[in-house]
């Protein structure tokens, strides 16, 4: 999705209306992904860190929106956490290893 598919599809889908900067927020960490934005839209539903006005359907986040990269936002729920593990699972051993390695090294090398 674009960014502007991004805002159509959570106003014909979950009828609400983000602003601008929520919607590169959420579009950005769901990298444009359908399912992706439904469940980062509903962790921070569940976690109360937006509110959605009932009638008008706008919705507003309760923390500044900087306050929203805290890393229990970005916590995996348990089934995606199970489920990440067992594809890591079917992974060659010299692959695990590499995957591994990198997660520590990080970005820069």
């Amino acid at each position: 999705f674009s960014v502007r598919q991004t805002s159509l599809f959570l106003s014909s889908h979950l009828q609400v209306a983000v602003s601008e900067d929520l919607l590169a927020f959420l579009h950005d960490r769901a990298n444009g992904n359908p399912r992706g934005l439904i469940e980062l839209f509903t962790s921070l539903q569940e976690q109360e860190l937006i509110d959605i006005n009932p009638v008008t359907g706008g919705v507003t986040t309760v923390a500044g929106l900087s306050d929203l990269v805290g890393d229990s936002l970005f916590a995996l729920p348990p089934y995606r956490l199970a489920e990440v593990y067992g594809r890591f699972d079917l992974l060659e051993p010299t692959v695990q290893l590499l995957l591994k390695l990198a997660s520590v090294i990080g970005k820069t090398v």
